[in-house]
């Protein structure tokens, strides 16, 4: 791989020895983008019979789309995995919700670059005495831009339900 480390791929690849009229070979190839926008790269295989293969890699990444909801019971937590994809960066993020009903355990953390980290979530029911599910938002940023000119971003929706000595199903 050239120019990028946004995609990885074995440094080795075992193929059977060709046939007469050739053998299909896959490899496999792995985006994990840093940045927003076009990226662009090669891959070369190489062998000593073979020869040398050299293919263009073109890629894109938009920006993080919302995800959930992740249902939460009152007086329980949840966690959200979320994945710092800053390549050798420890970067500073800051975690955020935007409804009073539910709360962090950290309000930010420095994660280490291409690190998973762990984000502790809990609801504690809802303050109006109905059994409605409340709704809200985990927001991560990081003052770091992901190659546009305003700070990257994520959204983690929550659906906090209550429950009251029986299970509620989730509607």
């Amino acid at each position: 791989m050239d120019n990028t480390t946004d995609f990885s791929t074995e440094k080795t690849v075992n193929a059977a020895p060709a046939s007469a009229g050739g053998t299909e070979t896959s490899v496999d190839l792995t985006f994990e983008p840093s940045c927003i926008g076009e990226l662009r790269s090669t891959l070369t295989i190489s062998s000593p019979v073979g020869g040398d293969y050299i293919f263009p890699i073109f890629a894109t990444c938009t920006p993080p789309k919302p995800q959930g909801p992740y249902v939460i019971k009152s007086g329980g937590t949840t966690y959200i995995t979320f994945r710092n994809n800053f390549p050798n960066a420890t970067t500073a993020f800051t975690f955020t919700v935007d409804n009073p009903a539910f709360h962090l355990s950290k309000s930010g953390d420095n994660i280490r670059g291409k690190k998973d980290h762990r984000i502790v979530i809990g609801f504690d029911g809802a303050d109006s005495g109905t059994r409605a599910p409340v709704m809200g938002k985990l927001i991560i940023s990081c003052a770091r831009s992901a190659g546009g000119t305003t700070p990257a971003q994520w959204i983690y929706y929550l659906k906090g339900i209550t429950v009251d000595g029986k299970e509620t199903k989730d509607k």
